[in-house]
């Protein structure tokens, strides 16, 4: 095995770590909010980013929202906007290094929230059966550009994040209906 080989496997190996580790705090996470708080919060540290957000898909009023976006408030918009919201819609994974040149970029949330997104990575978060329930993004790549093995890191997040996502919706709604027959 060559140096190079061997510094590879050794960062493979911290990223599979650290995403376990960061599997293990969603997982005994059940406040939404603070569920959000901290997938972006890690998400951001683990990427090397500047910011991370997640967009949930509100199918009723068809559109995306965040609870959380570090650094900013609580967002809302048309799920046809933006690149979440192309993520959201068709399950792909996008990567752009300049948002402000994608078309599909939505610049009205850097507008409202005065931050200048440059690049981006976002990824569809999907339940385990499949089905899309919002975007995950991670913004402004620290040193250099999103890669194609951030790409795979972001996907093995999201798949656990919506897991734990999913979780804390349905404990959230269990709470609602239980308080609701107390009364």
């Amino acid at each position: 095995m060559t140096p190079t080989d061997q510094a590879l496997s050794k960062d493979k190996n911290q990223i599979a770590e650290e995403l376990l580790k960061i599997c293990q705090r969603m997982s005994s996470e059940r406040d939404l909010a603070a569920l959000l708080d901290l997938i972006a919060n890690e998400a951001t540290k683990l990427m090397g980013a500047d910011r991370a957000s997640l967009f949930l898909l509100d199918r009723e009023r068809g559109e995306l929202w965040s609870k959380v976006a570090l650094g900013s408030e609580a967002i809302r918009f048309d799920a046809r906007l933006g690149i979440a919201g192309a993520v959201a819609l068709s399950g792909q994974t996008i990567n752009v290094e300049d948002a402000h040149q994608d078309p599909r970029f939505y610049g009205e949330i850097d507008l409202r929230s005065g931050y200048r997104t440059r690049s981006l990575l976002a990824i569809p978060l999907r339940t385990h059966e499949g089905e899309i329930i919002g975007a995950f993004e991670v913004l402004n790549k620290t040193t250099g550009l999103f890669s194609e093995a951030d790409e795979e890191i972001l996907k093995a997040l999201a798949a656990q994040a919506a897991i734990a996502i999913e979780t804390a919706q349905l404990l959230e709604g269990m709470r609602r209906h239980r308080e609701q027959l107390q009364e």
